[in-house]
């Protein structure tokens, strides 16, 4: 009953003697009243679903942003990147935060307009994956050009660090079965 009175006085307010006395006498007319301002409390405590999960997804975004930031920091030190090969690596740089920028997007634009139906959903498929290898076009050729420049040494690293990636995906691909 405490819980009930603590629901109630959130949602309304204060519990009036007589309103407490009547659940207590279970009167049927009062009998809806717990329920009520159970679901009352978690309804004003929850976000808006759709704004929830726009909330959700910004922070996985970011979160991820980090991460790839964090790396590619790391592969830049590791690749010991020289005042010659900057221009290739910023253009590398700029084609892969391109890719997170539409990624994000499309994620939003999917969840703010689900597919109205399968077929609806495959041309969606489609346009996506189009989208998504243009971006890849993009960070292929920018590395392309980046790895033209690296000296031997930096492209053994970079052939290393591209081997451990892969590594990583096959080993994450294969705990998803």
């Amino acid at each position: 009953m405490d819980l009930v009175k603590a629901a109630s006085v959130l949602v309304v307010g204060t519990m009036t003697e007589s309103l407490e006395e009547k659940m207590k006498k279970n009167d049927k007319k009062f009998r809806w009243w717990p329920a009520l301002a159970v679901v009352g409390v978690l309804v004003a405590g929850m976000p808006a679903h759709a704004d929830s999960m726009s909330d959700t997804m910004d922070q996985r975004f970011s979160d991820h942003e980090i991460k790839v930031n964090d790396r590619l920091g790391h592969f830049r030190e590791d690749l010991q990147i020289t005042a010659a090969q900057q221009t290739a690596w910023d253009a590398y740089l700029g084609a892969i935060r391109r890719n997170l920028e539409d990624t994000h997007e499309q994620a939003v634009r999917e969840n703010q307009h689900p597919p109205a139906s399968a077929t609806d959903y495959f041309a969606r498929m489609m346009t996506l994956k189009k989208e998504q290898m243009e971006d890849f076009k993009r960070i292929a050729d920018s590395f392309g050009v980046l790895y033209a420049t690296l000296d031997p040494v930096q492209k053994q690293v970079a052939d290393e660090h591209f081997a451990q990636m892969r590594a990583r995906m096959m080993k994450q691909a294969e705990g998803q079965r």
